[in-house]
């Protein structure tokens, strides 16, 4: 499993060693998703929307679940990606209105499955956020394998020297409900050290069943822009293949390029001046998707 908190992958940022250019973080992402064999990419604070497809983020790669921020102006959204071939289902009945929060089914083969919560909390959550999570985590039966991974945004829990066994409070709210939570599902923490620059904790990996979580690394990305560290996870389960799902593709090799050049000629793009460059990406991409579905097979 890949973890991080992308703090928003459309940005546009200057890639690593480079002053000179800008890049958008989803080309950075997909290096980093596609430098590494991973099965399970999961992700907080997308600060995606409707405008973007699921497509875009990490073509080629699998099943994209993403929850997207509503009701709120930006920041947040999670995305959890599976790749094709694990047989996955999303538990929506685990889900609650008030949490950034995605749960997927991964099935195992001859055995119980996995239930995975990925999982955002805003610093400026009320306490009745973590108490939801909570109460999703109780409708899952007793023997239920539950891994947990997310931004929970509670730097003032303090944990024992022995990192997956004990927590105290630090006093607030937040933070009675928080190990109240961890107690009542028999939950373990298996990531040590900080996960943020500032060298505090912010990001948990979460499991009821200790067994199955094998090596855990969190580091700096070189490659991708972020004050939160990336975490690598190794679950020690063989998932169930699931079948393969036939879809169609666009035909490059047998476009008609000369008439698709014509086409983006003739039509050029007509765009307000506005600050807002995703409204030049809208534009810019209905325009070209339309001349590819006009003149590729």
């Amino acid at each position: 499993i890949l973890y991080l908190n992308a703090r928003r992958l459309k940005a546009f940022v200057h890639p690593p060693g480079n002053t000179s250019r800008k890049v958008c973080k989803i080309s950075l992402f997909q290096d980093l998703v596609y430098s590494g064999n991973y099965d399970v990419v999961c992700v907080c604070e997308t600060w995606l929307n409707n405008s973007v497809l699921s497509s875009e983020i990490i073509p080629n790669y699998g099943t994209v679940f993403r929850r997207d921020r509503t009701g709120r102006i930006g920041g947040g959204g999670v995305l959890v990606a599976i790749k094709s071939r694990i047989q996955v289902t999303r538990r929506h009945d685990l889900e609650t209105d008030n949490t950034e929060l995605i749960v997927t089914e991964l099935f195992k083969s001859n055995s119980k499955p996995v239930i995975l919560y990925t999982f955002y909390r805003p610093p400026d959550s009320t306490p009745d956020v973590l108490q939801s999570l909570n109460n999703s985590l109780q409708r899952n039966q007793e023997s239920s394998r539950i891994v947990m991974i997310g931004d929970f945004n509670l730097p003032s829990v303090k944990w024992s020297s022995c990192e997956n066994v004990s927590v105290n409070t630090g006093g607030s709210n937040e933070n009675e409900a928080f190990c109240e939570m961890v107690d009542d599902n028999f939950l373990q923490q298996f990531i040590s050290g900080p996960t943020h620059i500032a060298g505090n904790k912010h990001d948990l990996l979460l499991c009821n069943y200790p067994e199955i979580i094998g090596d855990v690394s969190a580091f700096l990305p070189e490659c991708f822009p972020t004050d939160h560290y990336v975490v690598e996870i190794d679950v020690q389960l063989k998932f169930k293949r699931a079948k393969p799902v036939k879809r169609r593709v666009f035909d490059y090799r047998n476009g008609k390029f000369d008439e698709w050049r014509n086409f983006l000629t003739r039509n050029p793009i007509n765009i307000t001046p506005t600050d807002d460059i995703d409204n030049y990406w809208e534009q810019w991409k209905e325009t070209f998707l339309t001349a590819v579905k006009k003149y590729i097979p």
